[in-house]
């Protein structure tokens, strides 16, 4: 159980990471 949340706030650590760096390719600010 604690494994699975574990691997779910690393990918979504992860998409948001994604999610950001190409918002800041597109020239856009990044959301807090």
């Amino acid at each position: 159980m604690i494994d699975h949340i574990g691997i779910i706030v690393t990918d979504f650590a992860n998409s948001r990471a994604f999610y950001e760096n190409a918002l800041a390719r597109s020239g856009m600010p990044r959301p807090r």
